[in-house]
């Protein structure tokens, strides 16, 4: 709703994406400061790899293509496409991470499809005495 907001005072959704992670790194750097927990990131070339390609592609351009489908289309249909991130995380993670389907995860995607076919039916009608 906020970024409702932002984009009808013509504020961008990279601009209001760059504040909100300007405001998440300096509170979680607050948090790491406070409770003195270190940092500690293996030297690995992989990891480098792929904690950049989630900087890049996981956050900062997939909120901001987020945000502007929020401002182009409204917050209430663009809710519906969070709906499907899941099963869209599971079917990707069965394909390149050789995730390994047990009851818990059939209960959840079956959760998911519940969710989305709850969201996309029509209302109910009301019964009136």
């Amino acid at each position: 709703m906020i970024s409702r907001r932002n984009s009808a005072a013509g504020v961008s959704p990279v601009t209001t994406n760059a504040w909100g992670m300007t405001y998440g790194a300096v509170i979680l750097i607050a948090l790491i400061a406070a409770t003195r927990t270190p940092v500690v990131a293996p030297p690995d070339g992989k990891y480098l790899a792929a904690l950049l390609y989630l900087a890049v592609f996981g956050s900062v351009i997939a909120f901001t293509t987020y945000l502007e489908l929020v401002a182009r289309i409204g917050p209430s249909q663009a809710a519906y496409a969070t709906v499907l991130f899941p099963i869209v995380a599971l079917v990707l993670s069965t394909v390149f991470e050789g995730y390994r389907w047990n009851a818990l995860g059939v209960l959840g995607l079956a959760l998911c499809l519940m969710g989305n076919v709850v969201i996309f039916s029509p209302p109910l009608k009301r019964w009136v005495h």
